[in-house]
């Protein structure tokens, strides 16, 4: 499952990345907007739950199941924790210019 949801997150990223070369060479037309509205639906719900999940379900089980000997796993997910602070911090930020900005990009597409 969790395999599954970053190939997820993967596949939109990729998308973000399509938006960002198509929308200079065709502009927002429909096929942009709808790719626009996924990235934006995703990265606000499912994005956010995966990592919610993962801190809630996953990185107390994982701990449980560490016994004793738990010093490399807590390192690697206090890692893991500030990994997804960092991202969240980025999509904020990516939110902030590309989609709340009057002249982000994302925001220009959707209000056509």
């Amino acid at each position: 499952m969790l395999h599954a949801c970053h190939g997820k997150i993967l596949r939109q990223c990729d998308t973000l990345k399509k938006l960002s070369t198509h929308l200079p060479e065709k502009g927002c037309d429909q096929q942009a907007r709808q790719a626009a509205q996924g990235i934006l639906r995703y990265f606000d719900s499912a994005g956010q739950f995966h990592h919610q999940d993962e801190e809630q379900d996953v990185f107390p089980a994982l701990r449980l199941s560490a016994g004793s000997d738990h010093a490399q796993l807590d390192a690697l997910l206090e890692r893991l924790l500030s990994e997804h602070v960092v991202m969240l911090a980025a999509w904020m930020h990516c939110v902030r210019c590309c989609c709340n900005s009057p002249t982000g990009w994302i925001h220009r597409c959707l209000k056509h």
